[in-house]
This record gives structure tokens, sequence and C-alpha cells, in this order.
């Protein structure tokens, strides 16, 4: 009986092992166009932690629909609400970019995006949120209007939206500006930290659209996002895209 029990106890323990390299081997799949700030967010901490990763560079529904174009078979599955990004490994999917960055980092110890002082982690994750929320409001919306609008939706852009959102364009600047240390590499020293991946993929639209901005007037910021683009990670993740 003692055999048999042992025996049992084995094969589910082989089996349990074998469903876990399974699960573990999935490759992730991360859905969205890099053209958005938000899944280069995402595409920036997988490459920082080297888990790799496909890219489904699909548009947001809302961009699908406006363009006649279908839905990604699967794509609503892993983001209900349709946006982007979205990411699947296997049966398990996640929306949000803030989610899915802190999925991604704790597939592997090395490299965190997340400081472990509470002061740093606490600083980190609101230069994320604060690149998620103001900057998105204005930096993306330019964005949307100069670039998307023109090049994804073959639309002209509104410019007395665009206009609007300039104005309030040197209340953020100036913001990070007096954030930078000049004696740090980064937002919260010299740790790479989410804060840092969010609030330079915001910047970095104006680059892909060829915006321009007062980069003099802003020193600090402009050095402290040549630091950024240079970063091996997110260096590749631009490279790519």
């Amino acid at each position: 009986m003692k055999i048999i029990q042992k025996t049992l106890l084995l094969l589910t323990l082989l089996v349990s092992s074998y469903a876990y390299a399974s699960t573990s081997n999935e490759q992730v799949v991360i859905w969205g166009t890099p053209v958005s700030p938000f899944v280069r967010k995402v595409l920036t901490v997988a490459e920082e932690k080297k888990v790799p990763y496909t890219n489904n560079p699909t548009l947001p529904k809302v961009a699908l629909v406006a363009k006649n174009l279908p839905i990604p078979e699967g794509f609503l599955q892993a983001s209900p609400l349709g946006k982007i990004p979205a990411m699947t490994k296997g049966g398990f999917s996640l929306a949000d970019s803030s989610v899915i960055s802190v999925f991604l980092d704790k597939m592997s110890k090395e490299n965190s995006v997340y400081p472990t002082c509470p002061k740093k982690l606490a600083q980190s994750l609101w230069f994320e949120k604060y690149a998620d929320t103001r900057m998105s409001e204005v930096v993306l919306q330019i964005f949307v209007e100069m670039y998307v609008k023109k090049v994804v939706l073959l639309q002209e852009p509104n410019m007395e939206v665009v206009q609007d959102l300039y104005k309030q364009l040197p209340e953020i600047l100036s913001y990070l500006e007096a954030q930078i240390d000049a004696n740090a590499k980064y937002l919260v020293g010299d740790q790479f930290t989410i804060g840092d991946i969010a609030v330079a993929h915001q910047l970095y639209s104006f680059e892909i659209a060829g915006i321009e901005w007062d980069k003099a007037s802003y020193p600090k910021l402009s050095q402290y996002l040549d630091r950024v683009y240079q970063h091996p990670s997110f260096a590749k993740v631009i490279a790519k895209n």
C-alpha cells in the first residue's frame, strides 16, 4: 500500500512539474501597436526583464472600427475594453499597462523596475501615474492630433485643440525639470524604474512625430531624456519600432 501511495505521489509531482513547466514556457504575447507610449512602456519592461515575447501590433478597437478593419481574433478576450496594451500567456490574459508591467517584473528577480526602498518605490509609482494621467492628457493628445490622426486615421488635426494643449505643455515640462536631480542618473536616483519608462515614452512620442519642443529651456529634462533613450532596454524598443 505504501509503495502504491509513494508511486501516486511521485506521479502527481511529475504531472504538476510538467504542467508548471508548460505554463512557464508559454510565450508572452503583447497586444498593441508600438506607436502607443503605453505599449512601448510594456515592451521596455519586457526587454529590461529579458522576458521573451512576441508583439501583435494591433490598433485599439476604436481605431480599428474607425478604419473599418477587422478586430484580431483573441484581442477582445485579452482586452475586454478594446484598449492597448493587453497581454496573453497561454490561457492567462491581462489588460492595462501598469498591471502588465508588474506581472512582467515579477517573472524574474533581475533588473526590477520597482525599487525595494519604500520611498523610492512610491516616487517611481507617482511618476508613472503622472505620465499615465497628466502627461497623457496633454503630451499624448498632441501626438494623437499631430501624428495619429494624420498618419494612422488619415484625418486632419483639430488645430484649436492642439493650440490649447500646447499652452498646457510648459506646466508639465517645468514640473519635470524641477524634479530632476542633476547628480542622479534617473528620476529616483541611479536605478532605472517604471517612472523613467513611463515619463520618457510619453515624451518620446514627440520624437516619433517630429514635434519640436523647447529643449533649451529645460536643460536637465533634455539631458535626462537623452540618458533614458540610451538605456539598453529603452534603446532596443525604440530602435525596433
